[in-house]
């Protein structure tokens, strides 16, 4: 496998991180297959990964589909954790684009303590 599709997380390589990508690669073959070829077991064997991968991936192919559409080096359909304060982040973001165009040099502690201002629970501070 090319190492922009899959690579190993650990030195060891016990663990392989498959792109979307990748998934979709395997989801189209299985479509495509037919006869003996149409069973996990060789479409698994074909493209190095577990008949249990490629039953999964077949079966969440319109989430998969969808989400390597937004971005296909993606690992996982999961997006990430929901924003919790849109409206400070929204603030934020804008004070942040002001200092930019400003030329003014920011850190991180700035953005914390803008957003601590708007409202204090933000994050849990």
């Amino acid at each position: 496998m090319p190492s922009d599709i899959c690579r190993s997380r650990s030195k060891s390589g016990q663990r392989k991180v498959i792109t979307l990508r990748y998934k979709v690669r395997v989801i189209q073959a299985y479509e495509a297959a037919t006869g003996p070829q149409k069973i996990f077991y060789s479409i698994g064997k074909e493209f190095g990964v577990q008949t249990g991968q490629v039953s999964r991936w077949v079966n969440d192919k319109a989430k998969i589909m969808e989400r390597a559409k937004v971005n296909p080096s993606a690992f996982t359909v999961n997006p990430g954790r929901s924003i919790s304060m849109p409206h400070v982040e929204a603030e934020v973001l804008k004070y942040f684009h002001a200092l930019q165009e400003d030329d003014i040099a920011m850190n991180t502690d700035m953005l914390i303590i803008h957003a601590l201002s708007i409202d204090p629970d933000f994050h849990g501070c």
